[in-house]
């Protein structure tokens, strides 16, 4: 998709005279402003970037409905397939083997079961790793480790795998989450759905006695199972749940700058919330089903599922299903090296209507901007080891966020360099 041109590629032959680089800036410059994105992907006017924009560069296409990309702290690319399937993108190409295969363990019938969620043991070539998914026999969530096949980084050990975690899941397929992540504590944090069907029917998101509709914090390394931090947030609940108040926890992520948690959480008919986490505090009530978003929710469900009592935590932002919206898929902060003025900028987008927004940090409130329009079901985004983001297109496709600088002295200087 789009131009055969390599990031950094100028479409122009070098030249050796003042004239040929005047006429090559003059080429560059109407390139550029007759080259027209990629197709399904329509860039918003008004990006927020002064004389910079935002677009996506495809990495690799081809994947049976992806969900979820990562790393392992190298500069491989791990990404989850749905279907039961990780494959890994290295040195530019697709492995021809997965690195795992559990297709036989897991449903991915409905749309939102399958396989989830990955996490690597934090360190360079981590040794184990944790996946999430929905069981074949049951639709039960399954939090399950499995080793490294020793001396082949790039397989592993299908023999290995060790349930660490079972969570019924029986009575709906929807509102599973999915989301594994290892904080800067090194415990590893699991987002739950609250097991589905609507208005939370099941009223699982504010009983400290149930593991759905939280984000739960668990001690794998180096455990048999798992401990849970005495830290945790309730000592007459399940030892395990760490927040709660949560629908659909639908991709969180780790600022790895500040260690803060961004939980996006999907909504039930109106409204779609990011809650942060900023010194990752065990026992916030994230405020479903009382709370829809910033607005109070106004089904049944509200007087028939009791409440916590607990004080809830506002999201950060939120917004309605206007313009096609009406499913968040959580994002990250940009903490790359190569596009410096996105730092700190939180990207996030939804998937059904494909919008990609920039949300500004810092505040109790994040102010967001619409930077990307696309035609994708975005079920992911996702972080390589130097910080740099992706899309992850359910329709099988892997993008890099890229953005362009086009400041006037730093302009000239790059053709000016190019034209030597």
């Amino acid at each position: 998709m789009g131009s055969n041109l390599s990031q950094g590629q100028l479409p122009f032959k070098k030249r050796n005279t003042v004239q040929g680089r005047l006429a090559s800036l003059v080429a560059l410059v109407a390139c550029l402003v007759i080259t027209k994105p990629a197709i399904g992907l329509q860039p918003r006017p008004e990006s927020g970037l002064v004389g910079r924009s935002i677009s996506l560069s495809l990495v690799k296409s081809g994947f049976s409905s992806p969900v979820y990309l990562t790393h392992a702290g190298d500069a491989r690319l791990f990404v989850v397939e749905r279907t039961g399937a990780i494959k890994i993108i290295k040195a530019g190409a697709v492995l021809p083997k997965p690195f795992l295969d559990i297709h036989a363990k897991l449903r991915s019938d409905g749309l939102e079961q399958g396989l989830l969620g990955l996490a690597f043991e934090p360190g360079t070539l981590p040794g184990y790793f944790y996946v999430y998914y929905t069981r074949s026999t049951s639709g039960d969530v399954v939090i399950e480790r499995y080793a490294v096949l020793m001396g082949n980084a790039d397989e592993a050990d299908a023999a290995s795998g060790q349930v660490v975690l079972q969570i019924d899941h029986s009575s709906y397929a929807n509102h599973n989450g999915g989301w594994l992540g290892f904080g800067r504590d090194g415990f590893l944090y699991a987002a739950i759905g609250d097991g589905g069907g609507g208005g939370n029917s099941l009223c699982t998101a504010q009983k400290i006695t149930d593991l759905r509709g939280k984000i739960l914090r668990l001690n794998v390394t180096g455990q048999i199972t798992y401990t849970t931090p005495i830290s945790n947030a309730f000592s007459t609940a399940l030892p395990e749940i760490f927040a709660i108040g949560l629908r659909n926890p639908w991709r969180d992520s780790f600022d790895r700058q500040t260690g803060a948690l961004y939980i996006g959480d999907v909504g039930q008919g109106s409204r779609e919330e990011i809650d942060v986490m900023r010194t990752v505090t065990a026992g916030t009530n994230y405020g479903w089903p009382q709370r829809e978003g910033t607005h109070s929710y106004p089904n049944e469900n509200q007087n028939q599922c009791s409440d916590s009592l607990r004080t809830r935590t506002e999201p950060v932002l939120d917004y309605g299903h206007v313009d096609g919206n009406c499913a968040i898929t959580g994002g990250y902060i940009y903490r790359g090296a190569q596009f410096p003025w996105l730092t700190g900028s939180y990207f996030y987008g939804d998937y059904c209507s494909g919008q990609i927004w920039r949300a500004q940090t810092g505040g109790a409130v994040l102010t967001a901007i619409p930077v990307l329009d696309t035609a994708f079901n975005i079920s992911s985004f996702g972080e390589d080891v130097s910080g740099e983001l992706y899309v992850v297109d359910l329709g099988g496709s892997v993008y890099r966020i890229i953005s362009n600088e086009l400041a006037h002295s730093q302009f000239l200087a790059r053709v000016m360099r190019q034209a030597d």
